[in-house]
């Protein structure tokens, strides 16, 4: 059970042991500094535990529980039967679904924990008073101790959609601790880490026993290290460099229980109740202690300064394009830098809008063989905001950006994205730019990527320039380039006023529908229509014939989470081996498809005419 009070400013409490408290601005026009005190604990099954001491004069008091009833747990990514329960607990109370659940079989005495998620490598660790009460099973590891602690605490991990056994007994008091790891490719085994400048210092971590995280995993060998040691609950950085100063800064969220590495400095979130911010710098080849303890959510950012700084120029100039800037996540500094532009640039028409991008740190020409420069790309180094301006009012002008998949980037609503045909592991990020308007593109600072741009006259007035190379930018790589001549086919156009010859789709299947596409655009009005709910992320068909069926197969982007609907089966791609989510759309049927992730996809039709 978890119990929540809030005392009045006018009491004089204190927090005992587990619990953890919270000031709370309460103040008033005469009296603007009073604060309530919050104080929060989670009391183990069949525990009495402290609370608070001293003076009460008012208060309010919560208390909520982690067990759900077993028929109204919603488990989303299960793909295989579950063992026997009779209880289940979340968690993740405050994630999604739960994400992670405690499964109790009270007939046998047994826990399961099962990983409902797709991307996420689930760990539990159980603390228990003695080792008399429960037994370890299958692949639960006891976590070693101090000799004076007389508790026993058993680990295990599960994988993504797994079930596994944990311990048998009926315990009469436990602590749980909780810890999710995003599954890809930057999470390797120590030993198929390339270190090029040394390696981590031992004393201060025990490197066999952690799992090894790329911070700039887009940038030589990862330069900068995130080792994590699990089982004896340790974090520690080593930085692989000898000419960048690291810094890490780490979120924790839900009041996590940590305590900072000598070197490293704690505080509250400005930003955000019940989380801490720890911070450290990294001296080129030295291996630093970050945190002691076992945090379940948590966001990292890395920036790397160079050594060598020195007092910039007024007016540099590059050769041969500008400086590779290695950040792996933008932090918000704390003055505005310079601001870096091709030179030079004069709108025409009007400029940039602020209200889109506040620090217009840097501006790129788009067409800069043409005019002004006419499309231009305004980059905000502050928020690592993109945007585009079109500084012309005769042509509507469109921004394709082509970009490996797992890029740490954000695209901004109204952005849409689909799988590139011509390279593997690569999608298509497009956006139009009408006359005179600044568009928001992406959040982030992408590594690796290609432009291309093209211009549409809004009457045929004057040819539409061609598309020319994009001058180089600080984010990118050495080995990538910086525009494309060819871009993939382009990205579907919703119908502006669908045509049916039939009924048309049925509302009381799909109710609110923002956009329709059409499935065959060769043939008649389109004969099936792909229909998109943008606000839940819901697809379905409407098959607007009276005696074909549509067979419907769709592969979305690896890792995305998509949940299928109605008569919706799974399917694999003999070729690629990937997932296709595959339906069967009747004539003058509507049927729901999907719901999720659904934003990078490749879709394949088949039409097949019934028999009369």
């Amino acid at each position: 059970m978890q119990v929540k009070a809030r005392f009045s400013a006018d009491c004089k409490v204190e927090k005992l042991n587990r619990a953890r408290a919270t000031k709370v601005p309460a103040g008033t026009e005469e009296h603007p500094d009073l604060c309530e005190t919050v104080v929060t604990l989670e009391v183990h099954p069949f525990a009495t535990e402290p609370f608070i001491k001293g003076d009460v004069n008012g208060f309010e008091l919560e208390f909520y529980t982690e067990q759900l009833p077993a028929n109204d747990v919603k488990f989303i990514n299960r793909h295989r039967i579950l063992p026997r329960y009779d209880k289940v607990y979340k968690c993740f109370k405050n994630e999604g679904n739960g994400l992670f659940f405690r499964l109790v079989d009270e007939r046998e005495g047994k826990w399961y924990y099962y990983n409902d998620t797709h991307e996420f490598r689930m760990t539990a660790t159980v603390s228990f008073p003695s080792a008399n009460e429960v037994k370890p099973l299958g692949n639960t590891e006891v976590v070693p101790m101090p000799d004076d602690v007389n508790e026993v605490t058993y680990q295990i991990t599960v994988e993504p959609g797994n079930a596994e056994p944990f311990i048998e007994g009926m315990p009469t008091s436990y602590h749980q601790a909780f810890n999710a790891d995003p599954i890809d490719e930057n999470c390797l085994d120590p030993k198929d880490v390339e270190y090029l400048n040394g390696e981590p210092d031992l004393s201060v971590i025990e490197v066999s026993q952690c799992k090894v995280f790329k911070c700039f995993k887009e940038n030589g060998n990862g330069l900068l290290f995130r080792l994590v040691d699990e089982k004896a609950g340790r974090w520690a950085f080593y930085n692989d460099t000898q000419e960048y100063m690291m810094k890490p800064k780490v979120r924790f969220f839900g009041g996590a229980a940590i305590e900072p590495g000598p070197d490293a400095q704690m505080s509250p979130d400005p930003e955000e109740e019940d989380a801490v911010v720890v911070t450290m710098e990294i001296p080129p080849c030295e291996t630093r202690l970050f945190i002691q303890g076992r945090p379940a959510k948590y966001e990292v950012s890395v920036v790397a300064d160079s050594i060598h700084k020195t007092a910039p120029e007024e007016s540099p100039e590059f050769v041969n394009g500008e400086p590779d800037r290695k950040v792996f996540a933008a932090e918000p500094v704390e003055t505005q830098p310079t601001p870096v532009a091709e030179d030079p640039i004069q709108y025409l028409h009007g400029s940039p809008d602020p209200t889109v991008i506040p620090h217009q740190t840097q501006v790129f020409k788009c067409f800069k063989d043409h005019g002004n420069g006419l499309l231009f790309r305004v980059v905000d180094d502050v928020n690592a905001i993109w945007a585009f301006y079109n500084d012309t009012p005769d042509y509507v002008m469109t921004a394709n950006m082509r970009y490996p998949h797992t890029s740490d980037v954000r695209l901004a609503p109204g952005v849409q994205v689909i799988a590139d045909s011509e390279r593997e592991g690569s999608v298509i990020a497009a956006v139009e730019v009408l006359p005179l308007a600044t568009v928001p593109f992406l959040v982030g600072a992408p590594a690796q990527y290609e432009l291309a741009f093209a211009a549409t006259p809004v009457a045929a007035l004057t040819p539409s320039p061609t598309t020319p190379g994009e001058p180089n930018s600080p984010f990118q790589l050495a080995d990538s380039t910086g525009s494309a001549a060819t871009m993939p086919a382009a990205l579907p156009v919703a119908e502006e006023a669908p045509v049916y010859c039939n009924s048309g789709p049925d509302r009381t299947i799909m109710p609110h529908i923002d956009e329709v596409y059409k499935c065959f655009k060769e043939y008649g009005n389109g004969l099936l229509f792909r229909l998109v709910d943008k606000t839940q992320r819901r697809w379905a068909f409407y098959n607007d014939t009276p005696d074909v069926v549509a067979s419907v197969r769709v592969q979305f982007s690896p890792g995305a989470y998509i949940r299928p609907l109605g008569h919706t089966v799974l399917g694999r791609d003999p070729e690629t081996g990937g997932v296709l989510h595959e339906l069967r759309v009747n004539p003058l049927e509507t049927a729901l498809f999907v719901e999720g992730e659904v934003d990078v996809f490749t879709t394949k039709f088949v039409a097949e005419r019934t028999e009369t």
